[in-house]
């Protein structure tokens, strides 16, 4: 719909992260995984600034933090974020030492992050 496709898919600690790429960011639904392993409600909702996503990769952080990688955007690099629910995504410390002050912005539900750090991939 609208030229949006999946632009990647990853389960951590009983939630699906499904990322739908909007040509200049990505949209990424967080869903409950029921018991029997299907999908269950929608959770959360963001959009992430990465354009062109490619890829995603979810794993735990902390007790209630995730780190969350999209493959993407121009220059085809990793974009690292720390995801918590509620107050949503932040540039993962790694890409925030990086980064312009400004662009170290947190996504809560429905909102927008910034996508000012970046780790770049020899492709």
């Amino acid at each position: 719909e609208g030229g949006r496709r999946l632009g990647g898919l990853a389960y951590s600690g009983g939630f699906l992260f499904a990322s739908y790429d909007r040509v200049r960011a990505s949209h990424v639904l967080i869903y409950e995984v029921l018991a029997n392993g299907l999908q269950g409600e929608l959770i959360e909702q963001y959009e992430v600034d990465v354009g062109g996503t490619e890829g995603l990769a979810v794993r735990r952080a902390g007790p209630s933090s995730k780190e969350v990688l999209f493959l993407g955007g121009p220059e085809r690099s990793v974009f690292a974020y720390i995801f918590r629910f509620v107050t949503g995504f932040e540039l993962h410390g790694a890409c925030a030492a990086l980064a312009p002050e400004s662009s170290s912005r947190s996504a809560a539900p429905g909102r927008r992050a910034g996508a000012g750090g970046l780790l770049p991939l020899l492709l």
